[in-house]
């Protein structure tokens, strides 16, 4: 281990958390549902690289109960409850393709309704208020 200095290092991987996760209603989610969101982020541009639509255009992801499980150290009760987590916070949606295929995963993003009727990612709206303040 090296202490940060003067000298401009190589640049550390990092996994961003989205700051709306730390505001109402997110903000009382378990830091692994937290987690889990951030890592499923990561995956998203390499999926739309990927060609990975639906029929509707979203990109969608595969991301197994068993790397949920390694990502997160946790065993397989705890991935499945994570995963529920989000579902039920509206953040990811499930798509069961059966016959032992993973499932297709479809990351949200929470929108804000404008008073003009028009919606905008809440990501704009933080960014917004971290400007003004």
């Amino acid at each position: 281990m090296t202490y940060f200095n003067k000298q401009p290092e190589k640049p550390l991987p990092y996994l961003a958390i989205p700051l709306f996760l730390m505001e109402a209603p997110h903000k009382e989610m378990s830091c692994e549902a937290k987690l889990l969101y951030g890592l499923l982020l990561r995956r998203v541009n390499l999926s739309r690289k990927s060609g990975w639509l639906d029929d509707c255009g979203r990109v969608f992801q595969h991301y197994t109960i068993a790397e949920v499980c390694k990502s997160l150290c946790c065993c397989k009760q705890k991935a499945l409850d994570t995963l529920r987590e989000l579902e039920q916070a509206d953040l990811l949606e499930r798509r069961n393709q059966g016959l032992g295929k993973p499932a297709k995963l479809l990351l949200k993003q929470p929108t804000l309704s404008c008073q003009t009727g028009t919606e905008r990612s809440i990501y704009e709206d933080i960014l917004d208020r971290d400007i003004v303040s």
